[in-house]
Parts: C-alpha cells; structure tokens; sequence
C-alpha cells in the first residue's frame, strides 16, 4: 500500500448535496435492497457510499482537485449512480490509486442490515460483514452473497470465470416463479376465509377492540376505535358511522361519503384507552382497560370492509358472510394448534413476549404475553398455511439443481423472508391511513405498542403488502443486489466484541453504525421475525437458530430497567461492552488503517459513553459531518427531539507517543475548531438538535488527540467536562445566530432558553439530564422554571416546554408589572403581549421600558423566523408582528413618549 496521506473524509465532502440525496432515498419504494427485509434505523445507501469513498480517496492536493473530487462525489452519491457503470469504474479507480496492489479490506463489525458493506462490494472492495443477531444475518446473506454468487442461476460462478454471463438475474425469476407456485397452493387452503362478495375482492377488514362497560348492570361492549375515517382525501371522503341501538346494547354501523359525513369521525367512545359507555355514560379508565385485559376479557368488533372491483377502493359493512368466514378460521385454528412446524416447535409462535416494561413495548400492560396474541384467528391460520406450504415446497425442489441443496435452500430462504415481509403487514398492530388508503405494517415505527383499531389484511387480494406485491418487491430487490453489485461478500454471524476470526492489522477501513446506547433494542424487535423463520426455515439453516430466540446477553445496549434481563445492562456495561468492540477494531485496523463510526443519539450520556469507549480504545477523531439521513415525518420523532442526521466520526489509531494536553491550551484550541466548524455546518443548513450534536465531533477532534488532558492542578479532565464546554459554545453561537446579532447581555436567561428550545426541539419532549444540562450552560435553574406557571414541566424522564397558552393558564398575571418594580422576562411579555390587541396591548406595552420594548419585538421575530409553518405560537407572532408599527406608537402616546399631532401628520394621516 502507498504511503499514508490524509483522506478526502479528513478534509471535506459536499455534505448538503449528500445529505439532499440520502433523504431523498428514504421515498425510493422499488428496487431498494432495503426491500429484501425490515431492518430499523438503516443507513441510506447515498451516504454509506459517500463515507466509504471519501474514507479510502486521498485528500486533494489543491483546490482544483477538491472540486473536482466534490464534483464527482455529487454524481457518485445520487440513487441512479448505483446503476451506472461507467460511474462506479471511475469511483473503483480513484479507490485504487490509493490501494495498487489489492482491493482494501472493509469491514463493518455491526452490520444489520448490510447497507455499508453493500456499498463497499460495489467501489470493488473486499467487504466483511459481522453481526450477532440471527435476522440481520440471514438479510446479509440475501443481500451480500447469494445475489452475486447465484444471481444467474445454479452456475453463476462457472459463467462468470467462463465469462458467460447471462444479464437476466435467474435467482429473481426463480424466486418469483416459485413464489407464484406456493401462493397458487395457499390459496386453495385459505380462499374461502377471504370470500369474494357480488364480483368484488376484500383488500382489508376493520377491527375495534372492545371492552365491557364498568356499570355491572348496563353489560354493553364498548369500542375503543380512536378514530373512524376510511379516507380522508380532498375528493373522497369515507368515515364509519357508529350510532347505539336504542333497543338494545348493540350498534348501528353506516358508512357515510361525501357531505353525509356529519359528524366528526375522531370523536368516539374511547380517548387514550379509556372509555365512555354510550348507553349508560359510566367511564372507564386506562388502568380498567388494562385490568379486563389481563383478565382476558377485551373482545374485537369487525366495523367495516374495504375492497374492490379492480377500479378503486369501495367501502361497505360487515354482512354475515364475512362474519362466517372470520368464525371458520377460529375453527380451522383449532385444528392447528396441535400441529407442529417440527419435532419439538409448534406451528402455531407461541413462544413469550418480552418482559412488560421494555422499551417500546406496550401490549404486556394489556394482557399481552406469546407473540401469537399479536396476531388474530384469521391472520396466524393464514400465515401458518404459508410458513407450512413453504417447508413442503423445499423438499420437492431440491433435487432440480446441479448444486442441488443449496440453491433450493437459498429460494425458501428468499421465500421465508418473503414471507416476512407478509407478515409486518398481518398483524393487529397494523393500522389504515385514510389520507393515503393503505396499510401502515407493523413496524411503521420501532415498537409494538397496543393498537385499539386495527386492519386485517387479504393476503390473496393483489394489494400493497398482500404476498403478491411482497414477492414483487422481493424479485426486485434481488435483481437490483445482482445486476448493480458482482462482488460477492463474506458474512459472519458473531460479536462484534470477539473478532477472532480476523487477524491483527487485517483490515484497511472499518465504516461500522454501532447500537445507539439506550434506543430500542433490536433484539426483541427481531423476535417478531425470527419465530416465523425458525418455523419455516429453521431446519435448512440450523446455525442460525440455536436459541429459542434471538441472542439477548451480548446485545450491546442500555436497558431502560435493567431488570428485565438476567445481567445488569446499564451505562457501564453499555460503555464497556463498547469498549471490547472498538479496541477489537483497533486490534484488526491495519496501522494506517481508517476508521468510520456512524452515530445518531440526541443525550449527551449516550455520547459520553461513545467518547469514552473511544479515547480508551486508543482512537483520535480525524473528522466529523453530519449527513442527514432520516424523513422529517418518520412516526418515532413525532414528539420527540429526535435527530434527522447522523454523526459519521472519522478516526485513526492514536500514536503511542501522544503528548499530554494542558487544559488551558487545549480549551483555546477546541474553542477555535468548534467555531470555524459550527459556522460551516450553520451555512450547510444543519439546524436543531443536530446542530448540538454536529459540535461534538470537532470537539473530540482536539481533546482526542492527546493521551490525556489536564489542569493546571495535575486532575485529568474527564470527557462530561469536555461536553459541558461544547454545550456552552453551540449554545453561545446558535442564539448569537438567532437573535440576529443582537446583544445577549440584553436577553434574560430564561428568553434564552425558550428560544433555544423552541429553535432545537419545537415541542418535543427533552430528556431531564439534557434538559438540566442546557439550562445550567444558559445560567438558569431547571427547577426554578418548573414551578408554577413557569417554562418547563417534568413528565416521567422527560421534560416539555410550555406555550403562551399554558403559561397564561398557569399564571393570569403572568408579564405583569411586578409591585417590587422588578423587570418581567422579555418572553413572560411577550406571551402576555401574545394574548393582547388593540388598546389593551398598548396599554400594556406603554408600562415597560422603551428598551424592553424594543428586545419583545426582537424576540417575537426571532422566534417567528424558527417555528415552522401551522405552528400554533407563530400564527399569534404574526399577527402581533403585522401591527408593530401600529401598537408601537400607540404604547408611545399612552407612556407620554409621543403626543397626538406627532402620531399624525399635517395632513391628518397617520404616520
């Protein structure tokens, strides 16, 4: 290898034009190997392939050829690049200048679902990729290796030392067809449960749960439906109308369309799980809902089916046909439940929930405790004939092929991840969107929580999620691995902790997104998956099923209650475990090896820990970009402070003989890297709690650097402190932003805190140490402003903000003039000014000082630059901002600072 040079990730990379791409990526619904399988918090193919180019491409020589590489990387990044030859050779070579004589080696040590070593098979690398959950092992298989070892059929490798190969991918048509085959045998099984009525096909059926009302001697079934629209467009309009018998405890259901819809479909009997009996009008309350639910006593009524003629979506009501057919398949469970997918496993998942308290998890508070309970009658009947169909398939076509076995073995493979996909679709946590009339799946966001109306879909109906539409997505996926990358890769399933498989300085790049601290652990998500593909699988791939489920105690997490597992998985077992990883990534980086850590986490515990692991590992930071890479609208940061970027860290080994930091000196030297960074990243449009988070990495790039920082007093500084420094630099420099340049001295420390938080979180939830920590860099007391009628209020670990409209509602006299004199907080007068006009607010306005005036103005403007459009505050800065000139002079003349004629011209017209 060529002597060691600074690499294009150490210098710069075109961030906005990446960040634009992989946003853009997250709409892409075809091809996208992300479609082989769910796997949560994938990284956009854009910017895995950004980082590994930029992290193996030597830093430009000059400005001519920074443009030129940042040109490049603007067409390498975009999705049609992927299918480009020409561009990919050219990507390929650039590589190579840097490595002549082989391929470099990349490995990726906590692969999920393979998206950074897919990237790294196509710039023509050596890819190795290593994870220790079973699903995503299995997704890596199907996404690495058999795509390009068997994409053009049993022979695929002969032909391609032949060079013989045939350009149509084989794996994607035999898939297919099979596919098509065993959904041909399904459906002669189940048809009947899904029975077609007056020539039309049931895409979906609608389901409340219901619970009993608490009056013992009413007895009614109330349903818990939250809301009942069926479509919600601009030119359709569809809701069910529920109306109570007025002869018995029973219910009227209507579908109503168009201007017959006059009543509102979102308000119903129940509100956050709790109840209010429409016959008797006793309520019931979350926690009763909760008891009859472990009591097992919560029933289900079906409310309204979809389906179609072929030319749209038509809704109707239940009759009693489709009531029949939804009782057989209780029936027909029956009979399976004494079935069994092999010699010591059911047919039928019956294998536990996790703990109650874990984190996304909320069906355990309900009763809630075998995974089959997620699923109803007609939906495990259903998806048991598939699984069992599918193992049937297997043993008839294995003998078809020159390499026998394993190409047989492959397609179920393909197949029951297919199936997978089926059933994300078929479970009742899936939910309609009316605005869109589709189904949102199971995992339209990483939880389980309980879901009071639920969509039961057709697996045979020929719509989005049904096994047809599945097996497409799957074919194409398959087809996009085969004919866009030929390198095949190797795939380990392991810890990332133990990388004994792989010898000392083995390694040119490690790019690797490690577990995110305290986020929801993967592990117990995955079990949805792998009790369905042990059943349908498990024999043909028996390493990847030892467990009864999947690997729990090696999981690298932070559990929220630690006492769901056997071992106390805490912040030091989190940083610890991280530390094994990366000083075994230390261990197999080649000397002047690069490595890339991708991280996304909004708490500073979480990214004091990474640090840590870090620092001990004996890794400096060389370079950090935030990459957006999330949609703005995914439904886990719906309120919440969640990130839309990810941190990719770029660090190298640090030399043995690495000076000793004195604090004083190394506080001056963060303070200038931290400021030149946050100005680029400001230009670069990074905003919000990533604009917090994207501060760290320059940072760390200073204080890493040394083998370690102390004070004048010999105490070695320790990284929280280091963090506190950076909270107070971005804090500075995001309100300096904000404000417009104006003088902070001028701005109470409670204003400041408001308008941050707003500007960061909007009205997200903050976690309380993040929260306490931000109001300390300000140089206020978190618990002072959480008194009554003040900015914060605690909820559980969290902490919100509150609006004009709360505030006010807290304290009426909030902003008044106080009887000591003492001056009220610019934002205690502007939110009083908020629920002001006319003469009143210049009644009001008239008692402050001319220069506090002047700083409300300021603030509302700032503040109404930051909030997003519909919201609530800027729609009444608005109006406050477009009377300014108005109510300013009219606070003049009630204070005497201006008189009648001044107000007026000669003319008589107002100035």
């Amino acid at each position: 290898m060529t002597e060691w040079r600074k690499r294009l990730l150490e210098d710069s990379i075109p961030l906005k034009e990446i960040s634009v791409e992989s946003a853009r990526e997250k709409h892409i619904t075809q091809k996208h190997p992300a479609l082989i399988h769910r796997w949560w918090a994938r990284r956009p193919l854009a910017a895995c392939r950004a980082a590994i180019f930029a992290a193996l491409v030597s830093a430009p020589k000059d400005e001519k050829e920074r443009k030129e590489l940042h040109d490049f990387m603007k067409l390498l990044c975009t999705w049609e690049a992927s299918n480009d030859s020409n561009i990919m050779a050219k990507a390929q070579r650039l590589i190579r200048k840097h490595y002549p004589n082989d391929p470099p080696k990349v490995l990726d040590m906590f692969a999920g679902g393979g998206a950074i070593p897919l990237e790294a098979q196509r710039l023509g690398c050596e890819s190795y990729a290593v994870d220790l959950n079973p699903v995503a092992h299995l997704i890596e298989l199907c996404t690495l290796v058999y795509p390009q070892k068997y994409g053009f059929g049993p022979n695929t490798q002969k032909q391609n030392n032949a060079g013989l190969r045939d350009r149509k991918c084989q794996l994607a048509r035999d898939v297919k067809r099979y596919g098509e085959e065993l959904l041909k045998q399904v459906s002669q099984e189940i048809a009947n449960l899904y029975p077609e009525i007056n020539g039309k096909t049931p895409i979906a059926y609608f389901w409340s749960r219901t619970v009993k009302c608490p009056n013992p001697s009413c007895g009614a079934d109330v349903p818990l439906v939250r809301q009942t629209w069926l479509c919600n467009k601009k030119a359709k309009k569809a809701a069910i109308r529920l109306t109570p018998s007025s002869s018995d405890i029973g219910y009227y259901i209507e579908i109503a369309e168009g201007k017959d819809i006059d009543f509102d479909p979102t308000e119903t009997f129940s509100t956050a799980g709790s109840i209010k009996c429409p016959f008797c009008n006793t309520g019931g309350s979350t926690e009763y809902v909760r008891i009859e639910g472990r009591a097992k006593r919560l029933g289900q009524m079906m409310l309204a089916v979809v389906e179609t003629n072929g030319h749209g979506k038509q809704y109707r009501i239940p009759n009693e046909i489709d009531i029949k057919a939804s009782e057989n398949a209780k029936v027909r469970l029956t009979k399976l439940e004494h079935e069994n997918s092999s010699k010591d496993l059911t047919l039928i998942p019956n294998e536990k929930l996790p703990p109650k308290g874990t984190l996304g998890f909320r069906v355990q508070n309900y009763g809630l405790t075998e995974w089959r309970e997620l699923f109803n009658p007609r939906q495990l009947v259903s998806l048991c004939t598939f699984s069992k169909t599918l193992t049937k398939h297997t043993e008839h076509r294995s003998h078809k092929y020159t390499t026998g076995d394993e190409y047989s073995r492959i397609i179920s493979l393909y197949l029951a991840i297919t199936l997978d996909r089926l059933i994300d679709y078929s479970s009742m946590n899936c939910v309609w969107q009316g605005n869109s009339e589709a189904v949102t799946p199971t995992f339209g966001r990483q939880a389980i929580p309980m879901i009071w109306d639920y969509v039961e879909l057709n697996p045979l109906s020929g719509s989005v999620g049904d096994w047809s539409s599945a097996l497409k997505r799957m074919s194409q996926a398959i087809q996009y691995c085969c004919e866009t990358v030929s390198k095949k890769g190797t795939v380990c399933l392991g810890s990332a902790t133990d990388l004994s498989n792989f010898d000392k300085e083995s390694f040119d790049a490690i790019i690797t997104d490690p577990p995110y601290y305290d986020a929801v652990p993967y592990s117990y998500l995955s079990d949805f998956f792998y009790i369905w593909l042990k059943r349908s699988i498990g024999a043909l791939i028996p390493e990847a099923f030892r467990t009864p489920l999947t690997p729990k105690s090696q999981e690298i997490i932070q559990l929220v209650n630690s006492d769901l597992s056997n071992q106390k998985k805490d912040k030091k077992f989190f940083e610890m475990e991280m530390l094994k990883a990366l000083k075994e990534a230390n261990r197999v980086l080649k000397p002047n090896g690069i490595c890339t850590i991708v991280y996304a986490h909004k708490t500073t515990s979480a990214w004091e820990t990474l640090i840590n692991a870090l620092l001990e590992a004996d890794f400096i930071l060389t370079g950090s970009w935030p990459i957006h890479t999330e949609m703005t609208t995914r439904l886990r940061a719906r309120g919440s402070a969640a990130l839309a970027s990810s941190i990719f860290l770029v660090c190298q080994k640090r030399p043995e003989d690495a000076p000793i930091g004195l604090y004083s000196r190394v506080i001056r030297e963060l303070q200038n890297n931290v400021n030149e960074r946050l100005s680029f990243f400001w230009e670069h449009g990074i905003r919000g709690p990533d604009f917090f988070v994207s501060a760290i990495g320059p940072a760390v790039e200073v204080f890493g650097k040394y083998s370690k920082v102390v004070k004048g007093s010999g105490d070695k500084v320790e990284v929280a402190e280091l963090l506190n420094e950076v909270r107070k630099l971005v804090t500075d420099y995001a309100l300096k932003q904000i404000l417009h340049g104006s003088e902070l001295g001028d701005v109470d420390g409670s204003t400041r805190l408001y308008v941050l938080w707003r500007w960061a979180f909007g009205s997200g939830k903050v976690p309380f140490g993040d929260a306490n920590q931000l109001c300390q860099a300000l140089g206020v007391e978190s618990t002072m402003l959480m008194s009554r009628g003040a900015l914060l209020k605690k909820q559980g670990d969290s902490v919100i903000l509150y609006g004009p409209a709360e505030r006010l509602k807290q304290k009426k006299s909030l902003g008044e003039p106080d009887p000591t004199g003492q001056v009220p907080m610019l934002i205690d007068a502007l939110h009083r000014s908020l629920s002001l006009s006319g003469k009143p607010l210049a009644e009001y306005l008239s008692t402050l000082n001319p220069r506090i005036r002047l700083n409300i103005w300021q603030i509302a403007q700032s503040l109404f630059d930051v909030l997003p459009d519909g919201d609530d505050e800027k729609k009444m800065l608005a109006s406050l901002i477009v009377g300014k000139e108005r109510t300013s002079k009219e606070a003049d003349i009630v204070s005497g600072q201006l008189t009648m004629e001044q107000y007026f011209d000669i003319g008589g017209n107002k100035k």
